[in-house]
């Protein structure tokens, strides 16, 4: 886990993210917590600008270049704009295994919470 957090290490399996859920027993909503920012840990991104405007092409390469050098309040700012100006987070399709799992987590809790 310090591997991945320090960055030297891609980001994590669907599976493996499972075993790690499983054997720390974190409740569903923290686990789907997990599972999203492990889909936003990878260090080594590509971003694919060809069918879009040559201004992101433009943004891209700026970013790639200079984010190293940026400070927090200027990554806190870039991220506020890019959630503001997109109207809306980013989110990938599950797949059925993934919303199986999910679904049975939940169902779990339930149980969980009625026989306490």
């Amino acid at each position: 886990l310090s591997a991945l957090e320090h960055g030297r290490r891609g980001r994590p399996t669907w599976d493996m993210l499972q075993r790690i859920i499983g054997y720390l027993q974190v409740i569903w909503d923290d686990a789907e917590e997990l599972e999203r920012l492990a889909r936003l840990s990878d260090p080594r991104v590509v971003v694919d600008t060809a069918k879009l405007p040559p201004k992101c092409t433009l943004v891209a390469n700026e970013l790639a270049e200079r984010i190293a050098f940026l400070d927090d309040r200027t990554l806190d700012a870039i991220l506020e704009a890019m959630v503001e100006g997109s109207g809306h987070e980013t989110r990938r399709k599950l797949t059925r295994r993934e919303r199986l799992v999910r679904d049975r987590r939940r169902k779990l809790a339930g149980s969980n919470v009625k026989n306490s």
